[in-house]
């Protein structure tokens, strides 16, 4: 198990892209955060997470979600972004 505390403390880093394609609107914002407090020893070369929320605008009808990722290396919110295109 992984807890994270993302409600109580900052992001380290984060970027926000828009793109209209295909007749949709669609925005990510990318959170990096680097305060995982607990973890299962399986876990333990965790040193990032990362949330994704991804909000997309189709014939006028809104749909957001959200991602989270382990990450057992540091990147940046730009990188992750490229990643996650």
């Amino acid at each position: 198990m992984v807890k994270f505390n993302s409600q109580t403390s900052g992001y380290i880093d984060s970027s926000i892209k828009s793109e209209k394609n295909r007749g949709r609107a669609e925005k990510r914002e990318i959170f990096v955060y680097d305060d995982i407090y607990e973890f299962d020893k399986k876990w333990n070369k965790v040193v990032q997470y990362v949330k994704v929320v991804r909000t997309v605008v189709s014939k006028g009808k809104e749909t957001k979600s959200t991602s989270y990722y382990l990450s057992t290396k540091k990147f940046s919110a730009e990188e992750y972004m490229f990643r996650n295109s």
